[in-house]
């Protein structure tokens, strides 16, 4: 990954983080921000995280980051 793919992905992801916790930063006047609701992006998080629980057993990979992530995260994953 190139390091400017590497930062737009990283203000993508701020933007993203802003959007669900409904903090107030400058990206989030943009047109095509506002209409991302933040229930889409729970939705595909929450998506992932299924996908990644059905898969990481065969596949491994980025599953296992995810899903370690998501469980840094305060969001638990084990019974």
């Amino acid at each position: 990954m190139t390091a400017q793919r590497a930062d737009k992905l990283s203000e993508a992801a701020r933007v993203a983080l802003a959007i669900l916790e409904d903090r107030a930063i400058a990206e989030r006047r943009l047109s095509f921000v506002q209409t991302l609701p933040p229930e889409t992006l729970r939705w595909l998080g929450a998506q992932i995280t299924m996908y990644a629980l059905d898969t990481c057993d065969e596949k491994g990979g980025w599953r296992k980051l995810w899903l370690a992530l998501v469980d840094r995260m305060g969001f638990p994953l084990k019974p």
